[in-house]
Order: C-alpha cells, then sequence, then structure tokens
C-alpha cells in the first residue's frame, strides 16, 4: 500500500496531494468553524480581480468572513479526478454531508470515485449523523469503497463523544479522525484498543448480539475487535485569529494511538509554539482571547484541568508558555520527531 503524496507535501504536513472542491460555502456548527480557513479563502477569493473566481465564492460568507449557510454544488468538478492516471490522494472540501447536499450528488461523487481506484479520496465531515444515515439507508450504499477514508472532525470531546459513535455507523469502511485544529484534550480509549466497530465498547463487554451460522459469528468475532479507527491526524490551528493548542493534548493523542497501534499524523503545531527559547519570538500582532485578556507577546494557555477551547488567560492547571511565532516557525516537530502516520488502503 502507498500513501500518494509527494515528499515535498509531506514536508509541510500536508497528507493530501490534492484537492476536489465539490461543495462551496457551509455553515458553522462547532467551535473549530470559528478559525475555518475555508471560509477565509472563500472571502478572500470573493474579491479577487479574476471574474470567473470571484463569481465562485460571491455571496458564500458574511462581512466578518464567516460561512453564511450559502451552499453550492460543483458538478462539473466531478470529471476532474478520472483523466488522471497517476495515482495521488484527494481531499474533498468542504463537507460533503452538509444537509443542503443533495443525496444525489453525493452518490454521483462516491460513483466516480468508485471509477477511479488509482486515487484515494479522503471525506471529512462534521455532519457525521447524516453521513451515517446516508450510509445505512440509502439503497445500495452499503457497500464501502476500499479507496476512500471517510472521516469526522474531533476538536474536542465533546464533539468526539457527538461524532464518532455516528462514524462507526458506517460499516465496513476505513474511518479517520481530523483532531484540527485541536481546541482541548482527547480522550479516545472508548474507540481505540480492541473495542467494537459498532457499539464501541469494549469487546469483552459489547452489548450488541448475533446469531447465525458458527462461519458470521466468527466474521462477527473478528469485528469485534482491533481499533475502530484506523487513523488520526491532528494539528493546531493557524490563521490570524489562531488559538493555541497545549502540548499535552498532541502527546496524549500520539501516545493513544501508538499503544493501540493506530497510524498518527502530526501535522503542525500551527501559529503558536512554545519551549524554552520563546523569549527569542516576536509577535507584533495583539490578539484578544475568549476571557478579554490582551496579549501581545505571548499567551498564557491553562492545562488539562480546564480542558475548554476558550481557555487563554492563567485560569489554573499546568502552564505552558506559548508564543505567536507562526506555523513556519513553530513547525511539526512534536518532542522532536515528525509523526508521519498513514492509514492502510487498497492499492489499485
Amino acid at each position: 500500500m502507498t500513501w500518494h503524496v509527494d515528499a515535498d507535501r509531506r514536508t509541510k504536513g500536508l497528507y493530501w496531494q490534492r484537492a476536489l472542491g465539490l461543495v462551496g460555502g457551509c455553515t458553522p456548527v462547532s467551535p473549530a468553524c470559528d478559525g475555518c480557513w475555508a471560509a477565509g479563502e472563500a472571502h478572500m477569493r470573493a474579491a479577487n480581480p479574476n471574474a470567473k473566481v470571484a463569481a465562485a465564492n460571491a455571496g458564500l460568507t458574511c462581512p466578518a468572513g464567516h460561512f453564511n449557510g450559502t451552499v453550492r454544488v460543483r458538478m462539473e468538478r466531478l470529471k476532474i479526478p478520472t483523466p488522471r492516471q497517476r495515482p495521488a490522494v484527494w481531499a474533498v472540501w468542504t463537507d460533503l454531508f452538509h444537509e443542503k447536499v443533495p443525496g444525489p450528488f453525493i452518490n454521483k461523487a462516491l460513483q466516480r470515485m468508485k471509477e477511479c481506484p488509482q486515487h484515494t479520496f479522503l471525506i471529512c465531515t462534521k455532519r457525521a449523523e447524516r453521513m451515517a444515515e446516508f450510509f445505512n439507508t440509502v439503497p445500495g450504499r452499503d457497500a464501502s469503497l476500499p479507496n476512500v477514508v471517510l472521516m469526522v472532525t474531533a476538536e474536542n470531546q465533546v464533539t468526539a463523544d457527538e461524532r464518532i459513535p455516528q462514524l462507526l455507523r458506517c460499516e465496513g469502511w476505513r474511518k479517520g479522525l481530523s483532531c484540527e485544529p485541536l481546541l482541548g484534550p482527547l480522550d479516545l480509549s472508548k474507540w481505540l484498543h480492541g473495542r467494537c466497530t459498532r457499539c464501541g465498547d469494549d469487546h469483552a463487554e459489547c452489548a450488541c448480539t448475533f446469531s447465525g451460522t458458527s462461519e458470521e459469528a466468527t466474521a462477527e468475532a473478528e469485528r469485534c475487535t482491533g481499533s475502530a479507527i484506523d487513523w488520526i491526524t491532528c494539528g493546531g490551528e493557524s490563521g490570524s485569529k489562531a488559538r493555541p493548542s497545549h502540548p499535552e493534548w498532541f502527546r496524549s493523542l500520539r501516545d493513544q494511538c501508538k499503544a493501540a497501534g493506530v497510524p498518527f499524523h502530526f501535522k503542525q503545531w500551527g501559529e503558536w509554539g512554545w519551549g524554552e527559547n520563546h523569549h527569542d519570538f516576536k509577535d507584533e500582532s495583539p490578539m484578544r482571547d475568549r476571557h478579554g485578556c490582551f496579549a501581545t507577546h505571548s499567551h498564557r494557555l491553562s492545562g488539562l484541568r480546564c480542558g475548554e477551547f476558550e481557555i487563554g488567560c492563567t485560569c489554573g492547571g499546568e502552564q505552558k508558555h506559548m508564543v505567536r511565532v507562526g506555523k513556519k516557525e513553530a513547525g511539526r516537530y512534536l518532542d522532536g520527531k515528525l509523526h508521519d502516520g498513514f492509514p492502510e488502503v487498497a492499492d489499485a
């Protein structure tokens, strides 16, 4: 199995080779949406001097630069991967399972992915419930595609608890988590290492019931072992309004993945770095956090005891001195190592 992303892109922390923008626009639904890079891009491109580019992005965002709920499907882009014979990993933007994206369009997108077995497609959604309903209720959609990885965003424990159980309802599919931006600590032990891929419980205490032939029972037992999640990628936030992530949040995810044998990918620290040399960094851009605290040079981020994305001042728990240095300066080394784990997908 080969993860078809060029070395220069991997070096930058990018885990996809090409973007497939099938959906324009979205609706904010959770804390991760506050600093959505896609909304910022659309807002900027709406003022592009190229009339075609401007028209494609016009009306998708509000004056503040956030998505306003307008959604456009881009039927003409379905054909883009077909003539490209060189295998590549494609990231599908923005949210294919947004409630305003018609089911027939989703079917056409999946059919096109099926017709391109040389490629790998990453479908990441914040609408996990709709995705699960789609694959469990739409006729003919109970068969998985070996070159597709279904993913949900889990930026904190609340969203993880809401979305991962829905992701697990998509039986037979390869599954991944995008924990970027990571805005709080995550305990994924319920879904890692020896967990039932249907209910998430320890397989020894699995509440799922089964009756059938001995061969079917054996297959069911095999399904109830191993990790329910095939891959985890995580990273800090970038952009002008980026929020810092505590180093222990990333370390915890790394250690959980290692214990469960799940590939772990650390994409970036984001705008905020930390370390012994923080006094050498310069930050000329003031930032106001959600407590109203004003920071110009550095930013105090409380630790695991507080654990919510809005923390920004010294409010208890272990402290780390986080400094806004820019994502290039902050880099993507975690405790001196790069983490470039990828899931197994079928080669064409």
